[in-house]
């Protein structure tokens, strides 16, 4: 039997025992009996959680998630009375995607305030190496998303549309960077790097 023909579980976080022995217990007919495995599971549940006990009420939104689990059916003896507006108190907040509004997503955030803090930089040496390494590091993470097929004018125009036109005006030589990146890329093809490294220490010889 695979978990695909089973009921979809509330609480994955308690596992499908869990909500078999509440099945089970939905099944006892004696009051009694049904509130004792009642306040088993809940004590299961509380394991697999893992929460502390010395705190008061520490135990009520088990006894939600129980009654939950049950469709609000099981009839028992509980130390709270317990309502089906709580269940929405006791779920988890979904996280928000952490995109930032980034504008090229194969850079990442922390390059791309890297290139707006240089864009901030006065003129000078310090800003002319800084640029050159921003764009080396820009070429490498392009290789990376993008395989070989990548063109330094593409990443000098992301440059500057980075940096509202301040940086990317310089000619940098940078296929030295793309054919070491395309060697290293997992799946760059290391004979096609080899070739472009190649190609680009002949250019250097004729010069």
């Amino acid at each position: 039997e695979y978990n695909t023909g089973r009921p979809q579980l509330r609480y994955m976080d308690y596992g499908r025992n869990v909500s078999k022995l509440v099945e089970y217990a939905m099944g006892e007919k004696d009051r009694a009996r049904r509130s004792s495995m009642a306040r088993a599971i809940v004590d299961i549940m509380a394991r697999a959680a893992n929460v502390p006990r010395n705190v008061p009420g520490w135990d009520r939104r088990f006894w939600v998630h129980l009654m939950v689990m049950s469709g609000w059916r099981l009839d028992v003896d509980m130390p709270y009375e317990v309502f089906p507006e709580e269940a929405e108190g006791f779920r988890p907040r979904r996280m928000g995607y952490g995109g930032g509004g980034s504008r090229f997503k194969h850079y990442g955030g922390v390059m791309e305030r890297m290139v707006r803090r240089a864009a901030e930089m006065p003129e000078g040496e310090e800003r002319d190496a800084l640029e050159k390494r921003l764009a080396e590091a820009m070429m490498r993470n392009y290789v990376a998303w993008n395989n070989n097929r990548v063109d330094k004018e593409v990443v000098l125009e992301q440059l500057r549309a980075l940096s509202d036109g301040r940086l990317g005006s310089s000619s940098f030589d940078l296929e030295h960077v793309k054919a070491d990146a395309v060697m290293r890329a997992p799946n760059g093809g290391f004979a096609d790097g080899q070739m472009q490294y190649r190609r680009h220490k002949r250019k250097k010889k004729r010069r």
